[in-house]
C-alpha cells in the first residue's frame, strides 16, 4: 500500500517525512481569472517526481467571472535524501513577473525497507 500525504496552504513552511514510494499531493488556492498561478522554482528533483500537475476549477467555475479554482501537484518519492518543493505565486508572463506569495515544504525521503 502506498503512503499518500495530502498538503494545502497550512502546511507552508512544514518538514515532512515521506517514505520510499509514498506520494505527496499539494493543493494550493488560485485564481486564474487574475492572470495569477502557481509556477514550479524548485520540484524537489532528483528525491522527489513531479507526477502530475493541474488545476481543479470546480463546477460552473469557467462561467464565473473571478471565480478560484484549487492548483493541484502530485510527487512520487523517488530516492532517499532531502529535498525541497517551493512553489511562487504571482503573474504569468514571459519572463514570469514577482512572486507575491511562496509556498516552501521540506521533504525528507526515507530509504525503503
Amino acid at each position: 500500500m502506498t503512503t499518500m500525504i495530502a498538503c494545502d496552504e497550512r502546511d507552508n513552511g512544514r518538514s515532512i517525512d515521506l517514505p520510499a514510494g509514498g506520494e505527496l499531493r499539494l493543493a494550493l488556492h488560485v485564481n486564474r481569472s487574475t492572470a495569477f498561478g502557481w509556477r514550479m522554482a524548485s520540484n524537489g528533483a532528483p528525491c522527489l517526481e513531479l507526477i502530475g500537475s493541474g488545476c481543479d476549477l470546480g463546477p460552473g467555475a469557467e462561467e464565473l467571472d473571478g471565480a478560484g479554482g484549487t492548483a493541484l501537484f502530485r510527487f512520487r518519492a523517488a530516492r532517499p535524501g532531502t529535498a525541497e518543493v517551493r512553489l511562487e505565486y504571482g503573474p504569468d508572463g514571459n519572463p514570469p513577473g514577482e512572486p507575491v506569495q511562496v509556498y516552501v515544504l521540506s521533504i525528507a525521503v526515507a530509504r525503503g525497507r
